[in-house]
């Protein structure tokens, strides 16, 4: 029987922060918490053709409640507006089974934070869903880095957040923190700051925050500057030069990930996570969802040369 009640509307909470921050961990995290992970549902936002992100949150999570929309064609901040109202909509008010208790929006490490919450603010006038928070995930170790070398995203991602996670503390040295803590202070000061390390954070921290109002005026239309080109690499590559490409490019690229196969010492290949952030190069055994073997750069396009990108992975062979 209809009892003639609408259903409620869903928060939607906006996961933001540089490339390489710790954002998918700190979601990971979420959906594999028993009591919180079976009522998410999770969109994802990735810079490069074949996404990563949405795969390693399905490999995170043992529940078959978890929902993702991924959304790759591009930042939503600049070019996925309309589509984001479709997705959003679509988790809101599913056409199968029960809406979620709460949606996760993880944004692109090129997203500005600040145009996507007016979008969801404004679009949730008239939806099934509002706009329930920003929590910015900045990385203590890369920080500076960040601050100087993509200044405008670092400022716009800081500047709404109403929770900063600061994470990789047990990487930053005492001189980086103190950076770091610095910058909050002076982009975020009426934010709450909270440090953390690989997402372990209690979940009753991050949801059901107190839904945002708009802004009075649209943010002004922006361009980043950042691009993403995902590269196949169908065979499988040597450890050694897989590393030494990763410390040659990491100079002038914010982000490289994906999952390649590494041949081991019988010349199989074994899948490998691949994730690099600066000086922060980890690969790692592979035990998620089958997936086409490859690399996505991301980095300023002036640094992004599909052509040469192309030849080196293939050199790699």
């Amino acid at each position: 029987m209809n009892s003639g009640v609408a259903p409620a509307r869903v928060g939607v909470l906006l996961v933001g922060g540089f490339l390489g921050a710790g954002k998918t961990t700190l979601i990971s995290r979420l959906v594999r918490d028993p009591e919180v992970g079976p009522g998410l549902a999770v969109l994802v936002n990735e810079l490069g053709a074949l996404g990563l992100d949405e795969e390693l949150l399905r490999g995170a999570s043992e529940s078959a409640a978890l929902r993702s929309v991924q959304l790759d064609s591009g930042c939503l901040c600049c070019t996925l507006k309309g589509e984001l109202g479709e997705a959003l909509l679509e988790l809101a008010r599913p056409k199968m089974g029960l809406p979620p208790q709460q949606i996760v929006v993880e944004l692109s490490g090129a997203a500005l934070a600040s145009e996507v919450h007016f979008q969801v603010a404004t679009q949730a006038l008239e939806a099934p869903y509002f706009a329930d928070g920003l929590i910015c995930v900045v990385d203590a170790h890369q920080a500076q880095r960040w601050a100087r070398e993509a200044e405008s995203l670092f400022v716009d991602q800081l500047a709404r957040a109403d929770l900063v996670l600061l994470s990789k503390v047990d990487l930053a040295t005492p001189e980086e923190r103190r950076a770091a803590d610095g910058l909050i202070a002076h982009l975020a000061p009426g934010a709450r700051v909270v440090p953390c390390s690989f997402g372990d954070i209690s979940p009753s921290l991050l949801l059901s925050m107190s839904p945002a109002a708009p802004s009075s005026a649209s943010p002004a239309r922006h361009s980043h500057g950042l691009v993403g080109e995902t590269v196949r690499v169908p065979d499988p590559i040597g450890y050694i030069a897989l590393e030494a490409l990763l410390e040659t490019l990491s100079a002038s690229l914010f982000r490289i990930k994906g999952v390649v196969e590494v041949r081991t010492s019988s010349g199989e290949g074994q899948p490998m996570l691949v994730q690099c952030v600066g000086d922060q190069i980890s690969i790692e055994p592979y035990a998620g969802p089958a997936t086409p073997p490859r690399l996505t750069f991301i980095g300023p396009k002036a640094a992004i040369d599909r052509a040469a990108l192309e030849a080196r992975v293939a050199s790699l062979r």
